[in-house]
């Protein structure tokens, strides 16, 4: 097995994968051949064949997003999944060997998870950190790091009460401290952030953001030269491959219909929201339905770069090319957010809003 760990500010994707997938090079490279100019290859066929590729030698999946603020700085793992009995864990493992600090799932958690998680706790504790979380909406500690939204009321906290003899206790300690007293069900010990200790020797992965512009590089700057596009849509190849990879075995099981169902009459969040349209921008690329160029039209002939802020015009544009009627406005505002990440947000919604005026929506 191979390890995939692609890892941003914002999210991990990470895999254990077929050893063949590492032949993706050779892929691209008959990929590469339907095009004479790589700024193309987002508008062929291509990019799907190096996509299936990938998708077909996922073993086993993760996503993980990293917390807006406290938690440690944990990453969350929202997502997990695996086609082969205990690869899951193997690959959490080989996560937390590269230095990741990672929280469970804050809205949701499947028996296979809370399985994985007792094991950490009750046998393995001695090979990880397990830092308790702090309730972010009753702080029970002055410090701000461990604030998270918590399963319990109290977090992972306990309190120690005073002992005048010793002149010892008076404040709070860890729930999984030898000197706590409490007795905790499974659910009320969720609140724990795991960083593996004493890594000695750390596993590079097999693919990285790195490893993936050095390939690139390697075997096609010579004949490219600019190779900027290829090396990000390889990246994004990896990233929707996993993407859709958990979500095709997501559905396919009991427990994962079952939470389909409940998260159906949950109260949607922002960070709920924008996970949603990434995962429909997935399921519609995979199904040929989604294009991507380097450079976007503004409906008068002027172009500009993705990186550069688009003009309030180009984003209307766009927004008027895949917008349908019935869209909410939050939905809008988001989806142009994924795609134009450079555009600032008061010019979002200002377009977002004037379009929906234009086009008679109430934008609930």
């Amino acid at each position: 097995m191979k390890f995939v760990f692609l890892k941003n500010q914002s999210w991990i994707n990470a895999a254990l994968v077929e050893p063949w997938v590492l032949k993706w090079p050779f892929i691209l490279e008959q990929v590469l051949k339907q095009t004479g100019d790589p700024k193309e290859i987002f508008n062929t066929y291509g990019w799907h064949e190096l996509y299936k590729f990938i998708t077909n030698g996922i073993i086993s999946c993760a996503i993980l997003e990293k917390t807006d603020e406290g938690c440690y700085g944990s990453y969350e793992l929202t997502r997990w999944a695996s086609t082969k009995r205990g690869m899951g864990k193997i690959l959490l493992l080989r996560i937390l060997n590269q230095g990741i600090s990672i929280i469970s799932d804050r809205n949701d958690i499947s028996p296979q998870a809370m399985g994985s998680i007792k094991q950490i706790r009750d046998k393995y504790s001695s090979m990880f950190d397990l830092d308790p979380l702090d309730n972010n909406l009753n702080p029970l500690t002055p410090d701000d790091d461990d604030d998270c939204q918590t399963y319990s009321k109290d977090g992972g906290y306990e309190y120690l009460e005073k002992d005048f003899g010793t002149d010892t206790g008076g404040y709070y300690i860890s729930k999984l401290d030898p000197k706590a007293t409490g007795s905790y069900s499974d659910s009320e010990l969720l609140d724990f952030a795991v960083e593996q200790t004493n890594i000695s020797k750390k596993l590079n992965p097999d693919i990285s953001y790195d490893v993936i512009k050095q390939k690139v590089e390697n075997n096609f700057a010579e004949k490219y030269h600019d190779v900027s596009d290829i090396i990000i849509g390889v990246g994004q190849n990896f990233e929707d491959a996993i993407d859709y990879v958990f979500n095709d075995m997501y559905g396919k099981t009991d427990m994962g219909r079952i939470r389909i169902t409940k998260e159906s009459n949950m109260k949607i969040t922002k960070k709920q929201l924008k996970r949603i349209i990434r995962e429909e921008y997935t399921r519609l690329k995979a199904g040929g339905l989604i294009s991507e160029y380097d450079d976007y039209d503004d409906g008068e002939g002027n172009y500009y770069d993705e990186e550069n802020i688009p003009s309030y015009d180009a984003l209307y544009y766009e927004l008027d090319g895949f917008a349908e009627t019935g869209m909410p406005r939050d939905y809008l505002i988001s989806a142009l957010q994924m795609a134009f990440r450079s555009a600032p947000y008061d010019m979002i919604v200002a377009v977002v809003e004037d379009w929906m005026t234009e086009m008679g929506v109430d934008g609930l």
